[in-house]
């Protein structure tokens, strides 16, 4: 019997990537902060929100693949207000949004359904990674419109809570930019 051997294509954008973090201040609701260095989720006194979208169009797996997982990784570079912990989801966007328009007064809708990230402590330095083949099998089938994914607290009322994560923005060190891993294997 042979057996398929797991592939893993791994998408690292640079500056091009689409990402960017919305910020509740009432002062500033309609600014864009796209090309930010950070990606910030949680509430650090106002609501924090990011958006991230990986380019899948083309389908970059070869024809016939089978995904057998997929992850998000995130460089977590510090807690926003320290020591804590932040309870994080990934939502579904449901809306197209372009990364230097973004703002938290126009920013798109999404899905109420969420994968939890891991939970998130007060150190830096770390990758956060979280499992999101579900969501990459939906945009390579089409049953889900690619829009890319939401971040932000699984409460947001909770003040004090967040993170702050490297963007594809971020050029002092590239290796530190959001990743999108998929594994599958080809029958």
């Amino acid at each position: 019997m042979t057996v398929a051997t797991i592939e893993t294509l791994t998408l690292q954008p640079g500056s091009e990537g689409k990402d960017a973090f919305v910020n509740s201040d009432d002062i500033y609701p309609d600014l864009n902060i796209g090309d930010n260095v950070y990606l910030l989720a949680g509430n650090n006194g106002f609501k924090n929100r990011t958006y991230i979208q990986f380019d899948l169009n083309p389908n970059p797996l070869p024809v016939g693949a089978v995904i057998t997982d997929a992850r998000l990784k995130l460089y977590q570079d510090t807690m926003l207000i320290l020591p804590g912990t932040f309870n994080g989801g990934l939502y579904t966007v449901t809306s197209n949004w372009e990364e230097n328009e973004i703002t938290w007064n126009n920013q798109p809708t999404s899905s109420s359904d969420s994968v939890a990230l891991p939970t998130l402590y007060d150190t830096t330095g770390n990758w956060v990674t979280c499992h999101i083949e579900d969501f990459v099998k939906g945009w390579l089938d089409g049953s889900i419109t690619n829009y890319g994914l939401l971040l932000k607290a699984i409460d947001e009322s909770s003040e004090d809570t967040g993170a702050r994560f490297f963007s594809s923005d971020y050029v002092t060190d590239i290796s530190k930019h959001p990743i999108l891993e998929i594994d599958y294997y080809v029958p």
